[in-house]
């Protein structure tokens, strides 16, 4: 993660405690040069703005590791290799799955997305830019962490197959008990606007599990007048 810092730093008067921690952990590790690099760096940043070096600036010039002729042009590719191996230090395996959102969170805090008939992943809305707009149907690419399965990114994704996931086309048509179905699938009421009776709609379905009937069957996620 001292990688990743430095790589984001643009001024390294404002990346001194990362330059000072990653050459304690480097040198740790027996990279004494990139250790030695992030030092002079450092010093050269002290004295560009003449300030006066700090008692741990100095500790780390006097160890036995340190050497002064080092090239510090060297470091900017090791900083970049080391900083996109960032994500496996934090998250470990990670892997993609195509998801629909399955529904928004109250408070807009969040949301479900739909991986498969067995697995439903919470996502916390901050990893989604809020300037792109989501709703539920709409397909999202998740990078999950493999250990605790939770979601550490998530993005824009094009319609794809998924089993147990569909789209389809027909007549959607309100029970005299006011259940609404197009076809085989089940629309939940807040999809069913007044007058959509007898309409033809785009449906956008997944397979879930009905607890009630405790039997798995298709459920509407999104509905759209054709």
């Amino acid at each position: 993660m001292f990688a990743k810092a430095l790589s984001c730093a643009h001024d390294d008067a404002l990346a001194l405690p990362t330059l000072k921690g990653f050459a304690v952990l480097l040198a740790a590790e027996g990279l004494h040069n990139e250790a030695s690099i992030c030092v002079h760096r450092a010093v050269n940043c002290y004295l560009h703005n003449g300030w006066q070096i700090k008692t741990d600036l100095e500790q780390l010039l006097n160890q036995p590791w340190y050497n002064h002729q080092v090239n510090t042009e060297l470091l900017t590719s090791f900083i970049l290799q080391r900083s996109q191996n960032a994500a496996d230090y934090l998250f470990g395996e990670r892997v993609q799955k195509l998801a629909l959102v399955q529904n928004i969170h109250a408070g807009n805090r969040g949301f479900h997305a739909w991986v498969s008939r067995n697995q439903s992943l919470s996502v916390r809305m901050k990893l989604w830019s809020d300037k792109l707009p989501l709703s539920p149907g709409d397909y999202v690419q998740l990078t999950i962490a493999e250990e605790d399965q939770s979601v550490v990114a998530v993005a824009p994704a094009q319609a794809q197959p998924l089993t147990d996931a569909g789209e389809i086309e027909d007549i959607l048509r309100v029970t005299e008990k006011g259940f609404a179905f197009v076809g085989d699938t089940f629309v939940p009421k807040d999809l069913v606007p007044a007058g959509m009776d007898g309409q033809k709609v785009h449906v956008v379905r997944v397979v879930e599990l009905d607890k009630t009937k405790n039997r798995y069957g298709w459920r509407a996620l999104k509905v759209i007048i054709s």
